[in-house]
């Protein structure tokens, strides 16, 4: 957590300067979906999958900075299940983890749209807490890396809404070969999330 909050304050402070900078607070629905955690030992590069199911994050954030440059921290928690996929029929366990993400991020102005709208390109680093509902189990951290685009119009004098999507990876994947059962091998994870939200300039 020391290390998050450390990334959270180097990215704020790398904003822009106290006289254009503005604070902007936010709220998004989501939508991120992992692909795969695991494969099938014997054949990598078959259909059978094990990944963790979709979410639907409700994601709160605070960003600091003016039109061109800004920093934030966005987190969000969700309870994944865990299902088995490839198969004429998935099986799925609800839930398997609580999974709670801080990401410190820089987002930057790409171009200008019609309506004082913009389009960003933004870069986070995703650092996840990774539990799994027993005790006998701790929690297990681990970091990634995430880029997108979000287009923002304004509603308002004081509101913006925007649609944003990023992909992003877990360096780390928070399952051991001997935790995912016999025959199934963990994979680097890759994450597709999309967002819709308003965000409130303070």
């Amino acid at each position: 957590m020391s290390r998050a909050l450390w990334l959270a304050a180097l990215a704020l402070g790398l904003a822009s300067s106290p006289a254009a900078a503005q604070w902007r607070i936010g709220l998004d629905l989501g939508v991120d979906r992992i692909p795969v955690m695991a494969r099938d030992a014997e054949d990598p590069d078959g259909p059978l999958r094990m990944r963790p199911t979709q979410t639907w994050p409700l994601v709160a954030s605070v960003h600091r900075g003016g039109e061109r440059l800004r920093a934030g921290l966005s987190v969000q928690r969700v309870a994944p299940g865990l299902e088995l996929d490839g198969l004429d029929l998935t099986v799925a366990l609800r839930p398997a983890f609580q999974v709670l993400t801080i990401t410190p991020e820089l987002s930057g102005r790409l171009a200008r749209l019609a309506g004082n709208g913009a389009l960003r390109g933004h870069l986070g680093v995703p650092i996840e807490r990774w539990s799994f509902g027993s005790a006998v189990d701790p929690a297990r951290w681990r970091a990634g890396l995430s880029t997108g685009a979000a287009v923002e119009l304004p509603l308002g004098e004081r509101y913006t809404a925007r649609i944003a999507t990023a992909i992003g990876v877990v360096f780390r994947n928070p399952l051991v070969a001997t935790e995912m059962g016999d025959g199934y091998n963990p994979t680097r994870m890759w994450r597709r999330s999309l967002r819709i939200g308003v965000q409130k300039r303070l």
